[in-house]
């Protein structure tokens, strides 16, 4: 059971994705909330990233938006 920290991070560090190690780092701040990006970031975001809206996922069918490929 991931019970500590350290634990979780060393965990997740071992982690990759298409055989590529992750980068991992423990954020101990709190975000301001309300705060949003621009058209032209939104824009530039989207650019990078490949929404699969379509999906026929088995267990995830309706993540629409949310399920992305970057």
């Amino acid at each position: 059971m991931l019970d500590e920290i350290e634990t979780a991070l060393n965990f997740a560090s071992s982690m990759t994705w298409n055989g590529k190690n992750i980068i991992v780092k423990l954020i101990n701040k709190t975000y301001k909330t309300g705060i949003k990006l621009t058209k032209k970031a939104i824009a530039q975001i989207e650019n990078q990233i490949q929404r699969l809206t379509n999906s026929h996922h088995e267990i995830f069918p309706i993540l629409g938006n949310w399920f992305i490929d970057i």
